[in-house]
């Protein structure tokens, strides 16, 4: 399914402090969409807009584009929220903060904290590609280590956005998103499903959140399968759609069995006596190995915050990057639960 690189959200210290419990505040004081414009003339917009396309990269161009489709997204859930039982994101928020002490304060600190890492598997092999091309999809690469299927990989990605599959086409290839997984932390030392991830590559790439939440998404299981499988439910309910990062709470119901165990363990269902208010299409239901998430647009080894082997060591002049681009690095060999830092 997924094409060379995979990412892992990482889930980190659960250490609780009352205090912190204003993150669910702040949340639903910034749930309210900022409208914020700047006007000009006509003439001087078109102007303006002429002398900033000579002075962007193409990178900085893509990755403006993809928090455009983010946007849209954001637009388009918002149209279907209600669908889930609430009137809008905030309602939900508020649910959440008044049955803290029966969801689990933990897990709601987790994930209303983004207290979550952002990674990608490679294999080893391809080490001085990462570091000098940066992270690719299948429609780059030609290639996948899961179903490589550009056209209908292509299909699936143009119903998660409701971009028309003509104009879909026709988009960068850069601009195509490149897919990612939920995992706990480091930290976090909880069992998780290492296995059913394995296959796609055994050097971890862990991402600077900052610089790609603004154009990260996730999905309640396989999105390939959501658009396969599901084509005239897609995009009508909350839960069968690419769903924008700004909108992680919505993680929390289905995260309720690793508030109770030490095993990270996301389900296709939730808790009905904890969330009754709480609807999901049930046809959409999956039984997820692993949650998937997205980032769309240019995504290169500068965006890198960690790196984890777990067989060969880093060397030459790919260790030389690491060291240059400040990224920590991991031992994951004899993974128990835990990665140990390791030091040149």
């Amino acid at each position: 399914m997924i094409n060379r690189g995979i990412f892992v959200l990482l889930l980190s210290s659960c250490t609780v402090f009352e205090t912190e419990y204003s993150s669910i505040d702040r949340v639903i004081a910034s749930s309210k969409k900022s409208k914020c414009k700047h006007y000009v003339s006509g003439k001087q917009k078109e102007n303006d807009k002429a002398v900033g396309l000579k002075k962007q990269s193409r990178s900085q161009i893509l990755k403006k584009k993809a928090e455009e489709i983010y946007q849209k997204q954001v637009e388009r859930l918002e149209k279907v929220i209600h669908t889930s039982g609430f009137e809008n994101y905030k309602s939900f928020l508020k649910f959440i903060k008044k049955n803290k002490n029966e969801i689990g304060e933990n897990l709601i600190d987790i994930v209303l904290n983004e207290k979550l890492e952002i990674s990608m598997r490679v294999p080893r092999q391809y080490r001085e590609d990462v570091s000098q091309s940066g992270f690719l999809n299948q429609h780059q690469t030609g290639s996948s280590r899961g179903a490589f299927s550009p056209k209908r990989r292509s299909k699936a990605e143009s119903r998660a956005t409701g971009i028309e599959l003509k104009e879909y086409n026709k988009l960068d290839n850069n601009l195509k998103p490149k897919y990612c997984y939920i995992k706990p932390s480091n930290d976090l030392n909880m069992k998780y499903y290492s296995d059913d991830v394995s296959q796609y590559g055994d050097d971890i790439y862990v991402f600077k959140k900052r610089k790609v939440k603004k154009r990260l998404f996730w999905t309640a299981g396989d999105s390939l399968a959501f658009n396969m499988y599901n084509t005239k439910k897609y995009g009508k309910f909350w839960n069968s759609m690419t769903i924008p990062w700004e909108f992680k709470a919505f993680i929390i119901p289905f995260l309720e069995k690793s508030a109770k165990t030490n095993e990270f363990e996301l389900t296709s269902s939730f808790n009905k006596d904890l969330f009754p208010q709480l609807k999901q299409d049930e046809k959409l239901q999956l039984n997820p190995k692993y949650w998937e998430a997205q980032i769309w647009g240019v995504l290169n080894f500068k965006d890198v915050e960690k790196f984890i082997f777990t067989q060969n060591k880093p060397s030459g002049e790919f260790l030389k990057s690491l060291i240059k681009n400040k990224v920590e690095i991991f031992d994951g060999r004899n993974f128990s639960g835990k990665y140990r830092r390791w030091i040149p």
